[in-house]
């Protein structure tokens, strides 16, 4: 299997030597919905909001930030024009490994090293009333990936947060995955864009939180 991941800073080290990032992963079996109707949830997580990429590939945030798609997926930016996403969060509570959340093919990783020496913490502007998502996308490291489900395509961008400064991956390109395979997993707090086409219905509520394998979208 091909590994790729974001650099390891010292924080990091120190905490794979104590065990610390391993019991965070806490890698487990999950109830996986396997109907096709649905897109289920890769994470164990809670939604902070949902909006949509605009025509121009960016991100526009609650606080109508913009962010360039194209600065982590380069030219494939174009293909999510007017698509939604969902912005998610998930607390040291949450076991931080990914399953699928459709069956799809492994197209491309974007490994994004970041440049923040401290991470910009997501969930400071729910509680001081401070928009920072564009600013941690910029600053912080990422890794996303693009899914073909050979109907449509996906998504799905990590973002490291506090002291998540590795994120990993193995998987062989082109690979077909299937819902409950895992694929990845990064450590302690973290945060998940998952970007999917505009008129398929979200089941979910910002604030909501869900488990591994529920439905969280309808495709229709």
């Amino acid at each position: 299997m091909k590994k790729i991941e974001t650099r390891k800073k010292i924080i990091t080290k120190i905490f794979d030597k104590i065990w610390i990032n391993k019991k965070f992963y806490n890698f487990s079996e999950s109830k996986i919905n396997t109907d096709e109707k649905y897109i289920t949830s890769p994470v164990d997580w809670t939604i902070a909001y949902m909006w949509k990429i605009w025509a121009q590939w960016e991100f526009i945030s609650k606080w109508w930030k913009k962010v360039d798609l194209g600065n982590l997926i380069w030219e494939n930016a174009v293909l999510f024009s007017d698509y939604n996403y969902l912005n998610i969060y998930l607390s040291p509570l949450n076991r931080h490994f990914f399953t699928m959340p459709y069956d799809g093919k492994i197209e491309k990783v974007f490994p994004h090293n970041g440049k923040a020496f401290f991470p910009i913490f997501l969930w400071i502007e729910n509680i001081l009333k401070i928009e920072v998502f564009h600013k941690a996308i910029i600053a912080n490291a990422t890794l996303s990936i693009l899914i073909d489900t050979s109907f449509w395509k996906l998504c799905f961008i990590a973002v490291w947060s506090l002291n998540v400064n590795h994120i990993e991956t193995y998987f062989e390109e082109n690979n077909i995955l299937k819902k409950w395979e895992i694929f990845w997993n990064f450590s302690l707090w973290s945060s998940v864009i998952l970007i999917f086409p505009n008129n398929f219905k979200v089941l979910k509520n910002e604030w909501e939180s869900l488990k591994i394998g529920e439905k969280i979208i309808e495709i229709i």
